[in-house]
């Protein structure tokens, strides 16, 4: 029997970095949603943030109710923002 070919991906095309424009839409609210890993990427992402940002954030995390609370906590606990 023939051995079956290798599946490889198409190599990547090298382009030029697209220009930056500025932009011309307002974002109104930035929505996160993480399940399994998300707690530790969650306390990473969040610090990120600066006390002063400008729009709310929402957050979603797969997990027990009795949880969310624990989760909460912590990522007030790590970062500028008020969780």
């Amino acid at each position: 029997a023939p051995e079956a070919a290798a599946i490889r991906p198409a190599p990547l095309k090298e382009t030029a970095a697209a220009p930056q424009r500025p932009r011309t839409h307002r974002i109104d609210i930035v929505a996160i949603g993480s399940s399994t890993g998300g707690p530790n990427a969650l306390a990473e992402v969040v610090t990120a943030f600066p006390a002063d940002f400008p729009v709310p954030i929402v957050i979603t995390q797969h997990m027990p109710p009795v949880f969310t609370r624990l989760l909460a906590e912590r990522l007030d606990s790590l970062c500028a923002l008020q969780v």
